[in-house]
């Protein structure tokens, strides 16, 4: 176990990954402990035994005299590492001043931490963009992104963008108005792109993924759970035939996963009331390695077979208090043995 803590800040873990060799990459960001602004995102590599390699700050333009006011937000997919070791990290600057200005970044490392390039993204109405998602192809030639424009007031313009990995550079952007925001993103082995989310139909939330191809096209959107209660979806992943699996959760406890196919017909779903699934992680076969919620707040790091029939569940323990907020999952290069999460500690 790896204990990540700055002295006087609070330090928040977003996600986890690892490269072939398994080294681990940690991407964080860090609370001052005063009053929540001047946060800085952080991207730590530790060795597979768990020794610091090296980490960077990283943080935007200062905006004097408004440097305190800046705020950074990661999410679950913010990190991303290439077949060739290099590293992609998305994360979205605020200011706390009204209409909340967001802009999205993406950076790429080479495995020594070396910034190979940086972008900024904003939309051209809004002037606001929120980047939550990254995925990266198995050969490092498709980046895709999750953006949301003008997040802060609540809009629903969601965005699927295509980038060049050896740039930066955006070769196309589909917004799709029906879903909020694509926070997990999974590259299905025919080059379709799928982002799950959520969708608001009348009162209630409910849980939304959608296909893309490769060119941008959207292949077909579904809804899942949208009229009952207030259902959030938790993580997207596939195997090798093509199929989809998007778990999700409800507010107050409980969730499940659902499987479907390649054209979106529902297969089967797998619902634990008790528990509040979360898939971050697949192999080619389907098996799935996420994190597990009971309602007790105790978190699991538990793997399901391609029928969504749970085959173990691991609890997380030594920790104190146990209600951790865990946030990623990652196989490392055996992905029969190796796994890495990372947790945020309330009060820690």
């Amino acid at each position: 176990a790896i204990s990540l803590e700055l002295t006087g800040k609070k330090l928040y873990v977003a996600s986890v990954a690892s490269n072939a060799t398994g080294d681990i990459y940690v991407a964080a960001y860090q609370d001052d402990g005063v009053d929540g602004a001047d946060q800085f995102a952080y991207l730590l590599k530790f060795s597979s035994a768990g020794v610091l390699a090296w980490q960077k700050q990283i943080y935007w333009v200062q905006l004097s005299p408004l440097r305190n006011a800046n705020r950074t937000f990661m999410f679950r997919q913010a990190l991303q590492v290439g077949a060739s070791g290099n590293i992609y990290l998305c994360f979205t600057q605020a200011l706390n001043i009204n209409p909340f200005p967001y802009t999205g970044f993406v950076i790429k490392f080479d495995p020594t931490g070396t910034v190979l390039w940086q972008q900024s993204y904003n939309h051209s109405t809004t002037n606001t963009m929120s980047v939550v998602s990254l995925a990266i192809n198995s050969d490092e030639t498709a980046l895709y992104a999750g953006a949301l424009a003008n997040p802060a007031a609540g809009n629903d313009l969601s965005y699927m963008v295509s980038l060049n990995p050896s740039s930066g550079a955006i070769n196309w952007a589909t917004n799709y108005s029906g879903q909020y925001g694509w926070y997990s993103l999974a590259i299905q082995p025919n080059g379709n792109i799928v982002g799950a989310g959520n969708v608001l139909s009348g009162s209630y939330t409910g849980v939304a993924f959608s296909q893309f191809n490769s060119s941008g096209t959207l292949q077909w959107q579904k809804t899942y759970l949208y009229s009952v209660s207030n259902v959030s979806s938790t993580g997207v992943t596939g195997d090798s035939s093509n199929n989809i699996y998007v778990s999700y959760s409800y507010p107050s406890g409980g969730g499940g996963v659902l499987k479907v196919d390649n054209s979106g017909t529902y297969v089967t779903d797998a619902r634990a009331f008790n528990n509040s699934p979360s898939i971050f992680a697949s192999t080619a076969t389907g098996d799935l390695y996420g994190l597990v919620y009971d309602a007790a707040s105790v978190v699991a790091v538990s793997k399901w077979n391609s029928s969504l029939a749970g085959q173990w569940a691991n609890q997380v323990t030594g920790v104190t208090p146990a209600s951790i907020r865990a946030q990623s999952v990652s196989l490392g290069p055996s992905s029969n043995t190796t796994l890495f999460y990372g947790a945020t500690i309330p009060g820690d």
